[in-house]
């Protein structure tokens, strides 16, 4: 009888260790699956974000619309999901062959020096410029705008650096050789929230299209 009793206790005994290495081998395997895919979920959910630019969102921003009235520009701002909603300004004295969208290019702070995320924009850009859908471009001008923070003179040169950089990055893509890009800065001078000079939304980088007459103002 004692020799069952301690047969017993030796099985629950070997029981209770092999229990406690694979429970512990279970949970370290638990715990790296939740911390590898936590990254990617974020990923998933960042790149699922309604408000971010897309190449299709852009295709559609520029792309022919027979219906725009005469003298009138159609654009579209594309701003992250986080900014306030700022419906794009028309501006009558561009053609009725333009259009043109807003894109927040990420730069360093305070210089021309493009980010990762802000390559990977002007990739979507490249690849909706190159599209089939906007074959009928005949030039585009990049314009640089800055927030209202700092002095006219110094928001103006870095907003013709930032398209600078723009235009550069583009023109090294195979499928964009031959294009005719331009560039303006315009530094201050066309916020997109005047009532907030500082805001992000001012930030940008406006991308101008011509499908007919070549009436582009800027530098090559």
């Amino acid at each position: 009888m004692e020799m069952l009793h301690r047969a017993v206790i030796k099985g629950v005994g070997m029981f209770r260790d092999v229990f406690a290495r694979q429970g512990t081998r279970l949970l370290a395997s638990a715990a790296a699956c939740v911390f590898f895919a936590t990254p990617l979920v974020a990923l998933a959910q960042a790149d699922a974000q309604p408000g971010a630019p897309t190449t299709q969102s852009i295709i559609d921003a520029l792309k022919p619309d027979a219906e725009a009235p005469r003298g009138r520009t159609r654009g579209l701002s594309l701003e992250p999901p986080a900014g306030p909603a700022v419906k794009p300004r028309i501006r009558p004295q561009e053609p009725v062959d333009a259009r043109h969208v807003d894109l927040q290019v990420p730069f360093e702070f305070d210089s021309d020096q493009l980010t990762d995320e802000g390559r990977d924009l002007l990739d979507k850009l490249s690849q909706a410029l190159a599209s089939q859908e906007l074959s009928g471009i005949r030039s585009v001008t990049f314009e640089g705008h800055t927030d209202g923070v700092g002095s006219a003179a110094y928001n103006r040169a870095l907003s013709l650096r930032r398209a600078q950089s723009v235009k550069r990055y583009l023109q090294a893509v195979p499928e964009l050789r031959g294009k005719l890009f331009r560039v303006v800065g315009k530094g201050t001078s066309e916020l997109l929230d005047r009532n907030d000079p500082a805001s992000s939304v001012n930030r940008r980088v406006r991308v101008v299209v011509y499908y007919a007459e070549d009436r582009a103002a800027g530098q090559q």
